[in-house]
């Protein structure tokens, strides 16, 4: 960090594990979760520390550089509030949930026309082989990272936080495509 509130990598990793500790607090109305990662940043990585790094533990600060510490703390708090608030929508299904297995004309006629493909699959009983390549063909055509963050450049590099919630919106994307076929097939 070379100001206050920049994050260096370690910091932002360290800020994105706590992402699911962030998304249970806010589902259990726990109102600890700021104050506990907060204390926990600023043990971690003191403020004194980012204003003096060549200063000793041990030399005292001025009134002066005290209020810079605490100025400083209050806006290392702020910024890892703004952090996870950021991210909320990121974070669990929520978002998802609202537009997974609503198709667009287009996904659904691009399901449709594998259809086919997927009786003789069944038939054959070689869906281990049909619905891997599937799930591939379908999220090159419609990435979930696009889903999620529609103005990202494909070129920026997901947090890991961001990665997981791809994953994830893959697998509930993945489920219902299953859905789509098996409704389709028992209506064949």
């Amino acid at each position: 960090m070379d100001r206050v509130g920049d994050w260096s990598i370690e910091q932002a990793e360290w800020l994105d594990d706590q992402t699911e500790n962030y998304s249970a607090s806010i589902q259990d109305q726990d109102l600890s979760f700021f104050p506990t990662v907060c204390d926990q940043y600023l043990s971690l990585w003191p403020v004194r520390n980012t204003l003096w790094p060549l200063r000793l533990e041990y030399e005292h600060l001025s009134k002066a550089e005290l209020r810079c510490v605490y100025r400083g703390e209050d806006l290392v708090k702020s910024r890892i509030i703004t952090f996870f608030e950021d991210r909320q929508p990121q974070a669990g299904a929520g978002v998802l949930a609202a537009r997974i297995g609503v198709w667009s004309n287009d996904q659904r006629e691009w399901l449709k026309a594998r259809v086919s493909s997927y009786v003789t699959a069944r038939h054959n009983d070689e869906l281990h082989i049909f619905r891997p390549s599937l799930f591939e063909h379908f999220f090159r055509v419609w990435p979930v990272r696009h889903f999620l963050w529609p103005t990202k450049p494909a070129w920026q590099v997901l947090t890991r936080a961001e990665r997981h919630c791809v994953s994830d919106g893959e697998r509930e994307f993945a489920i219902c495509i299953i859905i789509f076929f098996d409704r389709a097939f028992s209506l064949s």
